[in-house]
């Protein structure tokens, strides 16, 4: 292999460049190439939703990313001059109660940057001409540099982020599947001069089809899509995004467009994430309709799933195995934003008067349940998804029979409503909540994402409500053991009700008061229980109780 490279990326767009700034986070020798001699200029993908973000926050480029960005805080959308739903994205369950429209070219400039600081450049110019898998974790890759010379050289794991018209997929043999919508949509960057809000999104839903407004950086600055109708011509000027936005019925004045073009959109996913030693992430694997902008943030996720399980295969701390749950974890994630945003696209492109009437009045009717908004909300920020169904995700939970009937301070054994509340909590594959919890009464409050914030695995040790000396020394057991044995990439939290620390815990490691028990609550901690936190911020384990030897018998199943 060349200069001890362990990976090669293919592509430089959001999905190649946080895949390569995690990987370098950790230390992973790699090198990132794209046949573009320039990064792409044009706006692209906007929305960057709460789930990246809260990635973004992990990887150190939050504030890089609001200061590029703007917040919008809601979605209204319109027909016949009514508006049907208003959906706020305060109803979140995120710390981050908004949408980020940041043009991709921002985002693709933060994350190159912060490569860089790795010491890390993207080389431009690089050509994939051939890619052959040697056996299961070696691959041989022909290039053409920059300068025209050749260039062959063998390196452990390859990832093909060189979206949907890339050659790493055509490499493997790999198709994407699928069909094409026939609705054409015409995209556009303009001002645009009018009355309505600049930091909510816009639907007009009208029977010559859908138009949608984004605000974007830059006083009065708007991305523009509109369904082109059926048999019409495409007229990519500023007089004929004006004829589009009509179907808004408000007096708006567009002027100073700095991108028009248009697409027909896709539904396609590979059927395989993986052949070997070559993976395959964000458009490269899967492509859908730009409905809920969804697209950048898929690539962005698969990318941060993938990062962490190569990084622990290269550095030898976990099985070649561990890579197989990237696949079984991203691709049912993919087929499901496939068939989300393609009946949102459908909805929106209904031809039938009685079909529209019906949409706009379930809209309305729908739009003012509470509930129906919060899950709109997770669905749209990309909160509700999960790991469930993982083959590295598992638990253990006695059963109800050996739970006792009444609680008892005197006892670590959990009680019928422990074991409950234990049931109603997050479970292995679950996003972890950000709750925000008192550590100490005299100074702010303090947000779990914040204590977990590094590129290791956490464990959560809950003490519960009993209190006893017999607890501790489990608690500080099964600590000292794993920290011992995997404390390089794995670090043990001791979770404590109350505001004292107890005068016979003598765990020298992170104790975290839980003075308001905020954190017991949302992890239905009553009773001795644990949380294994992964990297990317999902369930990995859990237990009730805290038993050793079954932690360790599933932590042998993927570490060294």
């Amino acid at each position: 292999m060349t200069d001890d490279i362990q990976v090669l990326i293919i592509g430089a767009g959001p999905t190649g460049l946080t895949l390569a700034v995690e990987l370098a986070r950790r230390g992973v020798p790699l090198r990132i190439i794209d046949a573009a001699q320039e990064p792409s200029p044009h706006s692209r993908a906007l929305t960057i939703h709460a789930k990246s973000l809260e990635l973004m926050e992990d990887m150190g480029l939050l504030e890089e990313f609001l200061s590029a960005g703007t917040r919008i805080h809601a979605l209204n959308v319109y027909a016949e001059g009514k508006r049907l739903t208003h959906l706020s994205f305060e109803d979140g369950s995120s710390t981050f109660p908004f949408v980020l429209s940041i043009p991709q070219s921002d985002t693709e400039r933060i994350l190159t940057e912060a490569l860089k600081r790795f010491g890390v450049e993207v080389e431009r110019g690089v050509r994939l001409e051939r890619l052959t898998v040697v056996h299961p974790e070696l691959a041989s890759a022909q290039l053409t540099l920059a300068d025209g010379s050749p260039e062959e050289l063998e390196v452990s794991w390859v990832v093909g982020c060189d979206g949907a018209h890339g050659v790493v997929r055509g490499e493997l043999g790999l198709e994407l599947e699928g069909r094409a919508h026939q609705e054409n949509f015409a995209i556009a960057d303009v001002h645009i001069a009018w009355s309505m809000p600049d930091d909510e999104m816009l639907s007009f839903l009208s029977p010559e089809g859908t138009l949608a407004m984004l605000p974007t950086p830059g006083e009065g600055r708007y991305r523009i899509v509109a369904e082109v109708g059926q048999g019409e011509e495409f007229d990519p000027s500023l007089d004929g995004l004006q004829k589009l936005i009509k179907r808004s019925a408000m007096r708006a004045t567009l002027s100073d467009p700095t991108w028009i073009t248009n697409f027909r959109i896709h539904r396609q996913m590979v059927r395989r994430y993986r052949k070997g030693p070559v993976f395959l992430a964000g458009d490269a694997a899967h492509v859908h309709s730009p409905i809920g902008g969804q697209g950048l943030n898929t690539g962005v996720q698969d990318a941060y799933n993938l990062a962490w399980k190569l990084a622990l295969v290269v550095q030898k701390h976990a099985y070649v195995s561990l890579l197989d749950s990237y696949e079984a974890e991203r691709l049912p994630i993919a087929a499901s934003t496939l068939e989300s945003t393609d009946r949102a696209t459908r909805a929106i492109s209904l031809r039938s008067g009685l079909s529209q009437q019906l949409r706009s009045n379930l809209a309305s009717v729908l739009s003012n349940f509470e509930v129906i908004q919060q899950r709109l909300t997770d669905r749209l920020g990309m909160l509700n998804l999960n790991y469930r169904q993982s083959p590295i995700v598992d638990q253990h939970r006695e059963a109800i029979t050996s739970a006792r009937l009444l609680p008892s301070r005197s006892s670590e054994a959990p009680s019928w409503r422990d074991w409950v509340d234990f049931g109603a909590a997050p479970v292995p594959g679950d996003r972890i909540p950000d709750v925000v919890y008192d550590e100490n009464p005299d100074r702010s409050p303090k947000r779990l994402f914040s204590l977990l914030k590094d590129t290791r695995h956490h464990l959560l040790l809950f003490d519960g409500q009993a209190q006893t000396s017999e607890g501790y020394r489990n608690m500080e057991r099964v600590g000292r053991l794993v920290q011992n044995r995997f404390g390089h990439h794995m670090q043990v939290h001791m979770i404590i009700p109350g505001s004292r620390r107890p005068a016979t815990l003598r765990w020298r490691g992170s104790v975290v008061q839980d003075v308001d028990s905020a954190l017991h609550q949302r992890f239905g901690a009553g009773a001795d229980c644990l949380y294994l936190i992964r990297p990317d911020g999902y369930i990995a384990y859990r237990s009730q109780p805290s038993d050793m030897r079954l932690l360790f018998r599933y932590l042998d199943r993927i570490f060294i």
